[in-house]
């Protein structure tokens, strides 16, 4: 009954809706003008939220996929041989590459 009362709807409303049911809280933040005018910068466009800003640059920092233990210690070895001094300069392989 409720899908045939929902397809009568106008999409706008049913668009604005689904917004208003997945809004469960609100809060209030202080950022400062710099802040905010780099948030502006970085909306997708210009009606899309702080929040779906601020959600969308959450997601993308924190890694669904962790490194594994030997990609952990392929790193530490790296770093290891770097602290030895066994690296090369960049200069020097642009010479041995004729850059």
């Amino acid at each position: 009954m409720i899908e045939r009362i929902l397809a009568l709807l106008p999409s706008v409303i049913l668009q604005y809706t689904a917004i208003y049911f997945n809004m469960v809280q609100a809060t209030t933040i202080k950022i400062d003008t710099e802040l905010k005018h780099r948030l502006d910068t970085l909306k997708n466009h210009p009606r899309e939220t702080y929040g779906e800003v601020i959600q969308r640059l959450t997601e993308m920092a924190i890694d669904s996929e962790p490194l594994s233990e030997e990609t952990l210690g392929r790193i530490e070895d790296a770093i290891a041989e770097f602290r030895k001094g066994r690296f090369v300069r960049e200069e020097d392989i642009d010479k041995l590459l004729g850059i």
